[in-house]
């Protein structure tokens, strides 16, 4: 396996196998059940669900919701793409930096033309899409860090491209 991919070896109890059945991490367990919830954007939805703030989840309105969902999923596939590019960066092939840069270019104009009708990225008020969005870009530009690996390559930071 690649070093990448290697991972220390965690016990596990069948308790938490039962609730968790890919057995990963992050993972919680909600409700007077203790059901089990894996993956960050999961958790983050049933947090919001539970939370005092009705705006976060749309509101109770299925359709707001549906939409926040939308973005929370747009975000997961920008997401995916930026964890391949950011863990291949020291090895970087034409092909990933390119599929990074139109993945990035993408969803920002997606971002850009949901931002030109209202005020925030699902609606008029701060949900989940908003607070899922600036932490996924967040974690998208710690790229900087990687600037010399990148040059060294040839390549440049996508996250700073148009801005010259």
């Amino acid at each position: 396996a690649s070093d990448v991919y290697k991972r220390q070896d965690l016990y596990k109890t069948d308790e938490f196998l039962e609730a968790h059945p890919f057995g990963t991490v992050p993972a919680a367990f909600v409700g007077d059940n203790k059901v089990g919830v894996f993956e960050s954007n999961s958790i983050m939805r049933s947090v919001a669900r539970l939370g005092v703030s009705d705006s976060l989840y749309g509101k109770n309105d299925p359709s707001l919701s549906s939409r926040i969902d939308s973005f929370l999923d747009a975000n997961l596939v920008f997401s995916r793409e930026h964890q391949v590019y950011i863990l291949s960066i020291e090895s970087l092939s034409e092909y990933t930096y390119d599929r990074m840069k139109s993945a990035y270019e993408f969803y920002l104009d997606g971002i850009e033309s949901a931002l030109k009708v209202s005020k925030c990225i699902a609606g008029d008020f701060i949900s989940l899409a908003d607070i899922s969005f600036v932490c996924d870009v967040g974690y998208f530009l710690k790229e900087v860090n990687q600037r010399d690996a990148l040059k060294g390559q040839g390549f440049d930071l996508i996250s700073v491209l148009g801005d010259t």
